[in-house]
């Protein structure tokens, strides 16, 4: 649970930050997912100075990043010699690259990993999954932004189109009993493995609360 509260308070000082107007160095940002969609974007505040349809060659796209609810997975990408993974590379603050890491639960929590390359001489970064489980499909909704994103870069007879208009979904978040979402094993608590399960699944609707509130500075702005 102090883990979720740091994440959360770092999330509300640099969004207190941004608010005092200071924004940083410019970096590159790609983005595969649900970022695509600037409505995404634009809920989330991050502000995008320029943004270029780009292919990251050698990775693929997944649905493999694991989240605490049954059977759903989130999109990360993947090593894959010979294929590529299309998306948008973003030019943004590194105030927003920071806030970024907070959306991604990469800061503290760890959830995301960020990975880096080099494109025509810039250095660039994305977030791959660091808990992952091949067996996972996206939730329709979010399936759903990730066409709006690619529908928005791609043309419609493109193939990736093709593959997510027909790929499976899930279509509501059910709670995965046990979460195993801070502990991925319980067994190591011998007869506290009950009370820690319990725990978990308090830590799971902390995080979910969290995730989805805006900032304290963007509720007093409205």
């Amino acid at each position: 649970m102090l883990r979720i509260i740091l994440w959360r308070a770092c999330f509300e000082i640099l969004s207190l930050v941004k608010a005092l107007g200071l924004r940083g160095g410019k970096v590159n940002y790609f983005a595969y997912g649900a970022n695509l969609d600037p409505a995404v974007l634009k809920t989330r505040g991050i502000g995008v100075e320029k943004a270029t349809p780009t292919s990251l060659q050698g990775f693929a796209l997944r649905f493999n990043h694991d989240v605490p609810f049954v059977g759903m997975g989130m999109a990360s990408i993947d090593s894959a010699p010979g294929s590529s993974v299309q998306g948008n590379l973003y030019l943004i603050s590194k105030i927003d690259e920071r806030l970024m890491d907070c959306y991604e639960a990469h800061f503290v929590l760890g959830r995301y990993l960020k990975g880096r390359f080099r494109l025509d001489g810039q250095d660039c970064f994305y977030y791959h999954s660091a808990r992952k489980n091949n067996e996972l499909r996206p939730l329709k909704s979010y399936l759903q932004k990730i066409l709006n994103g690619y529908k928005a870069i791609l043309p419609p007879s493109s193939p990736l189109i093709s593959w997510l208009e027909n790929h499976e979904f899930v279509e509501t978040m059910v709670p995965r009993v046990p979460p195993q979402f801070l502990f991925e094993s319980y067994q190591k608590f011998g007869p506290l493995k009950s009370l820690v399960e319990r725990y978990d699944q308090l830590c799971v609707k902390v995080f979910v609360f969290f995730i989805f509130r805006p900032s304290l500075i963007s509720r007093l702005k409205k």
